[in-house]
């Protein structure tokens, strides 16, 4: 495996966010640089936003996730759980993780699944407001530092 693997998703996220903003950075780099059209400051901005919502909206499949844990997942659970408290008397107060039944064991996994893909959306959430904020800022004012970057390097010594 890779050094990719091995990173958790909040490195993988801060990665990800330099990605992001790069068009920002490049678009107004073009703007001072090559074009010296101020007004193409803000263009990388643009991209910016639509790969982080892009990202927000493909990434990652949510919806059918909840759709198939709520069709499938849920309900097995609901009826292992029955199991559990119908068939073998089991009590919530006298059950600890050593010498857990198989279907406890499953109940426990569901949840910290569910608990996981929380962190998980909200980490990714965060990066992506992060990405988009700057993005939305740069695209709307990257002209400005664009005409600021023209004149220092080209109008001004």
């Amino acid at each position: 495996m890779g050094c990719w693997s091995e990173l958790s998703d909040a490195a993988k996220y801060r990665v990800l966010l330099f990605f992001y903003l790069l068009p920002s950075l490049i678009g107004i780099i073009i703007a001072i640089f090559c074009t010296k059209v101020a007004e193409d400051g803000g263009r990388g901005g643009s991209v910016t936003v639509a790969i982080a919502l892009f990202n927000l909206f493909i990434n990652r499949g949510y919806g059918a996730k909840i759709y198939k844990a709520r069709t499938e997942k849920i309900p097995e659970a609901l009826r292992k759980l029955r199991h559990l408290v119908l068939e073998e008397k089991v009590k919530a107060e006298e059950e600890t993780t050593i010498g857990l039944t198989e279907e406890s064991r499953t109940i426990h996994a569901l949840a910290d699944w569910f608990e996981t893909e929380f962190a998980g959306q909200t980490t990714q959430n965060r990066y992506l407001a992060i990405a988009s904020a700057i993005g939305t800022i740069v695209w709307g004012f990257g002209d400005i530092v664009a005409s600021w970057g023209i004149y220092y390097f080209h109008c001004a010594g």
